[in-house]
């Protein structure tokens, strides 16, 4: 089992930071120079997040196998 806590966290700061990125852009008054690359920024951390969240929702398909074991034990003498 793959732990998945660093995903998570990376995945969140990448769609946070992009949001930001991209909100200040258009908020802020710019160049049109400036705004297209601060765009740019931000929707290549959001895509980032994107990626990441499609990664994580395929491991979680994959871990819900269950796999039947049977457990035998014999006696010492």
């Amino acid at each position: 089992m793959k732990d998945k806590s660093l995903e998570i966290m990376l995945m969140a700061v990448f769609g946070i930071t992009g949001l930001t990125i991209t909100m200040m852009a258009w908020l802020w008054p710019a160049m049109e120079a400036q705004r297209i690359m601060a765009t740019l920024a931000g929707l290549g951390g959001i895509l980032t997040a994107v990626y990441k969240y499609v990664g994580l929702r395929k491991l979680a398909r994959q871990g819900d196998e269950r796999i039947a074991v049977r457990v035998e034990a014999s006696e010492k003498q």
